[in-house]
């Protein structure tokens, strides 16, 4: 199907769907189906969706939340459009539009008056935990829906999905955290969660410890008791940072585990126990981020770099990471040298493309010499020199 032909069949949809809204017979309704089916196929076998214009994608969108809303809507109708919908919301452009729909309060409400299907369940869980990211629209059965969450994740039913939407609350909305904080099953909730944190997989640790880190925010007395020592801050930039350097083909894993790091930055007990962890804890996650960063893929570079621009508000890590980067009076291979490679990522036109990375690369540059001109002696004097 070409770009036309999915403009064609666009519009085609859309005269199926008002019709089915104002006619919802069956016939109508299987029509609709059809026309979604195809569509949907399209977007599963090229993975993309630049044939179709931006009004009509903000008209389709407006038209298949409809028939999410619609109590009349056929079971394997509102599964396709829900399964078409989450293939679309691989834009970020479609994502910010269904948040401005208030598909985040349509889909709690469907997942907390328990859907027709399992099937749909999923689907809507699915959608959910994709555009629920950074949603600042509100959900207005906040308090509902945690308590569904928290009952898959007690019963280990559907368990990333689960934590990562309450990931994405607890993040969003510092109601989320009271409302985890009076759940009747509150301390097994808590207690599960902690048990997330040892031996399982990435994702799931790094969920955990986000729900965790954004509650301690909210009442830092628990921060206190889970976190306890610099030791275990310190052990969760080291998950961070072997999430991002190691995380290649999970660029939304990546994404989860900066916002854990920065989260951690925002409480000032613990941007306390970061700062006097760094020599003893993470010392080597920034030897090793700051050695790998020529080798690193854009998307995993960038992670690096917000990392480590956010460590230069702290002055253990900042003065570690002068040193690193040659802000210092010891001689170095400059050919070698992590300076060098951000110089390369700053200079890349390719990097220029892929979230930001030259500009990071730059911003961090910029920190560098900032300090090298406060005390010139302590930049080594070959970097300004031609080879």
């Amino acid at each position: 199907m070409s770009c036309s032909s999915v403009d064609t069949s666009v519009r085609s949809l859309l005269q199926r769907a008002y019709l089915c809204i104002e006619q919802g017979t069956s016939a109508n309704q299987q029509s609709l189906e059809d026309e979604v089916e195809l569509v949907h196929r399209y977007l599963s076998k090229n993975d993309a969706w630049e044939g179709v214009t931006m009004s009509q994608n903000k008209e389709l969108l407006l038209c298949l939340t409809d028939i999410t809303i619609n109590p009349g809507s056929e079971i394997t109708l509102l599964e396709k459009v829900i399964r078409l919908l989450l293939g679309l919301s691989k834009s970020t452009e479609v994502v910010k539009e269904l948040q401005s729909l208030q598909l985040c309060s349509i889909l709690a409400l469907k997942i907390t008056q328990h859907p027709p299907t399992e099937e749909i369940l999923e689907l809507c869980l699915r959608l959910l935990a994709k555009i629920s990211y950074k949603d600042t629209q509100g959900i207005t059965c906040v308090a509902e829906l945690i308590d569904t969450l928290a009952s898959f994740i007690l019963a280990e039913e559907r368990l990333q999905v689960s934590l990562t939407i309450l990931a994405n609350l607890t993040s969003n909305y510092k109601v989320a955290s009271t409302c985890i904080k009076k759940l009747g099953n509150s301390r097994a909730v808590i207690k599960k969660l902690i048990i997330l944190l040892s031996n399982q997989p990435s994702f799931l640790v790094v969920l955990a410890q986000s729900i965790l880190t954004n509650v301690c925010l909210c009442y830092p007395e628990l921060g206190e008791t889970w976190f306890r020592t610099s030791r275990n801050v310190g052990q969760t930039v080291q998950i961070v940072f072997n999430v991002v350097l190691r995380g290649d083909n999970e660029p939304e894993l990546q994404h989860y585990a900066v916002d854990l790091f920065m989260t951690v930055l925002r409480s000032n007990n613990l941007r306390h126990y970061l700062d006097t962890a760094t020599p003893e804890h993470i010392s080597h996650c920034l030897d090793e981020a700051t050695r790998r960063l020529s080798s690193l893929p854009h998307d995993s570079a960038t992670r690096v770099l917000q990392l480590l621009l956010a460590l230069c508000e702290l002055k253990a890590s900042r003065e570690y990471l002068y040193k690193i980067f040659g802000v210092s009076g010891q001689k170095q291979d400059l050919t070698l040298t992590p300076l060098v490679s951000l110089i390369s990522l700053a200079s890349d036109p390719s990097a220029s493309t892929c979230d930001n990375t030259s500009l990071l690369a730059l911003d961090m540059l910029r920190k560098l010499m900032k300090e090298a001109c406060k005390k010139p002696s302590r930049m080594h004097s070959s970097l300004f020199q031609s080879s």
